[in-house]
């Protein structure tokens, strides 16, 4: 496998190398992780901070290299990178928003990286597509509030299905750029446990039943708005204000909060994020075969989309989180859920929570 090493600034090629068969790769929306390489030099032209971007087919990753290890007489380097949509870690201020969620997202980054005046936090190289639709929608804030550009899009994940993806840009058979695109994550796509492409599925889950009704009560402040409105989670993963409705699950799990009169156009999505928040709270791994051609990652299947998964016991609805692919491109370890099981992984979520 194929690395091509890009100055952080001017985004042109430093250097080339090879990975061994010694690599992890991961992309995950729930905790940051790393990605590490072995490649086949024992010096590289290339500085922390820099790009790494791997040449392949299979495998659409650009990486920020946060350290670099020469392993001396050894003839290699260990690599260490992010995945570069951790540019999106970054705090700025957020404000209440009501219109285009897509043109909110596109804004917070290009002022943070396209039109920011320091010359060392601009990226010149990046670009974002204005390929989007209009997703109407609404976000509040309190007054003042200080958080990344990866908790709104978490936000907007969940509650209007909006995800973040990358490529490359090529001018004259080069390498010129990246673009993000703001787009609509897929869903409906219907997988079952028993598809031959699946090996080494587990299924876990945390111990809590997961919320399936929320009860907004006034603030006792409130001039306009004074009546409670709940709102539930159906077995299908839609959200409704629908007591009545006949894909209510049964098992009550509920939690109450209370709402100001400011916050009862936006009570939809709270309850929304509250919601799918506690219906992803399970961890379904699996193996998928890159050979299959059904369910073709990058392609049918990525990271923030939201999926069917469907066991002989339960069917779950539930998104994307995470792609692994270690030593090799004929399978690809996929993630479904926000729960995890490493311990260190546990703290880094509770962390970022």
């Amino acid at each position: 496998m194929e690395v091509i090493f890009l100055d952080r600034i001017n985004f042109q090629v430093i250097d080339y190398a090879f990975v061994n068969t010694n690599f992890q790769v991961v992309i995950d929306s729930v905790i940051p992780q790393k990605s590490n390489f072995s490649v086949n030099k024992e010096k590289i032209n290339a500085n922390i901070g820099d790009i790494m971007v791997i040449k392949s087919k299979e495998l659409n990753y650009i990486g920020i290299i946060c350290s670099i290890e020469k392993e001396e007489d050894k003839g290699y380097t260990n690599v260490q990178t992010n995945d570069f949509i951790s540019i999106l870690d970054i705090k700025v201020k957020l404000t209440s928003y009501t219109g285009n969620m897509a043109l909110y997202l596109y804004n917070l980054i290009y002022n943070a990286y396209i039109s920011n005046t320091d010359a060392f936090q601009k990226i010149n190289f990046l670009t974002i597509a204005k390929d989007y639709g209009s997703i109407a929608g609404s976000i509040s804030f309190e007054k003042d509030t200080i958080n990344s550009i990866t908790s709104v899009l978490n936000t907007l994940n969940k509650s209007y299905s909006i995800g973040v993806f990358y490529n490359l840009i090529y001018s004259d058979g080069k390498i010129s750029g990246v673009e993000l695109h703001i787009s609509e994550c897929q869903k409906g796509l219907i997988l079952k446990s028993n598809f031959k492409g699946i090996k080494n599925l587990v299924i876990s889950s945390s111990d809590d039943q997961s919320l399936n009704k929320i009860i907004f009560i006034p603030s006792d402040d409130n001039t306009s708005h004074r009546g409670n409105i709940s709102y539930y989670l159906l077995s299908n993963g839609a959200v409704t204000t629908d007591s009545t409705n006949s894909l209510r699950i049964k098992n009550v799990s509920v939690t109450s909060k209370i709402y100001q009169d400011s916050d009862y156009e936006n009570l939809s999505n709270i309850a929304k994020s509250e919601l799918l928040i506690s219906s992803f709270d399970h961890s379904i791994t699996f193996d998928l075969l890159m050979s299959n051609k059904v369910v073709v990652p990058f392609k049918d299947l990525n990271v923030g989309d939201f999926i069917e998964f469907i066991t002989p016991n339960k069917t779950y609805q539930t998104m994307v989180t995470q792609f692994i692919f270690k030593n090799n491109l004929t399978q690809v370890g996929v993630t479904l859920g926000e729960y995890r099981i490493k311990l260190t992984d546990k703290i880094k979520l509770l962390s970022r929570k």
